[in-house]
């Protein structure tokens, strides 16, 4: 899975604030710059719902193949980000 630095996506940000460029245009790529930070923080609950159901599984609290199907579908559509 692909992580994206905030760091990054802050200083690209602010790249394209300083672009000189119709507000619009601006506009247009901040937007997708905010697409970016949405699909991160989304990545990000995707892993930690993974880990979680693997957590449960180890403590038997989950059957084990109930969470291997779940982690695979979560994948899956980590996958189609």
């Amino acid at each position: 899975m692909l992580m994206l630095d905030p760091a990054t996506l802050h200083l690209l940000k602010e790249k394209v604030g300083a672009l000189d460029l119709k507000q619009n245009q601006k506009d247009t790529l901040l937007k997708r710059i905010e697409r970016l930070e949405k699909k991160e923080s989304l990545m990000r609950a995707l892993t930690n719902f993974s880990q979680a159901l693997i957590h449960k599984g180890q403590k038997d609290k989950i059957p084990e193949s109930d969470v291997q199907v779940l982690v695979t579908l979560l994948e899956q559509i980590e996958a189609t980000l």
